[in-house]
């Protein structure tokens, strides 16, 4: 069996999609620390993400993926809401009202199969919360969280 290797290095930018592509080439899993807000409440800042190349799969509406956005220097991970023929896949963070853009399938980079909160596998969507995302419902239970949360702490 592999060795596995426990130690966390920090990457960001340009440095994080080379390293990214050199183990996926490899046909290796990538692990990352999600940073930002964008795919909240679904995943969150800090959330292990484990991608996986497409390896000849097709992507889908409800997918979360990797692509690299021509606007920005980073990585960029959102999920996959609606799919025009000839055109490609329509992609959108899930707390955003703003849409990535239409991007070819081979932009997209890899696939999220994982995500990781506290130690344990969390679900993070299909094409249903495709569907919310699509229209900006889950945009509405973002400040319902946090209120939710500061009151808990408040209490507790």
């Amino acid at each position: 069996m592999g060795e596995q290797c426990s130690e966390t290095l920090s990457f960001s930018g340009e440095a994080l999609l080379e390293v990214m592509t050199a183990v996926l080439e490899n046909k290796a899993l990538f692990r990352f620390q999600a940073k930002g807000f964008s795919m909240s409440p679904v995943i969150r800042h800090g959330d292990i993400l484990t991608l996986a190349s497409l390896e000849g799969e097709k992507p889908g509406v409800g997918d979360v993926v990797a692509f690299k956005n021509p606007y920005s220097p980073n990585l960029v991970i959102h999920r996959i809401v609606a799919k025009k023929k000839g055109v490609g896949f329509w992609i959108k963070g899930d707390n955003g009202k703003d849409w990535d853009g239409f991007f070819e399938e081979k932009k997209i980079m890899a696939r999220v199969v994982r995500v990781e909160r506290g130690g344990k596998n969390v679900w993070y969507g299909g094409s249903f919360i495709a569907l919310l995302s699509r229209f900006g419902v889950l945009t509405l239970f973002v400040p319902l969280v946090r209120r939710m949360k500061n009151s808990l702490r408040f209490m507790g």
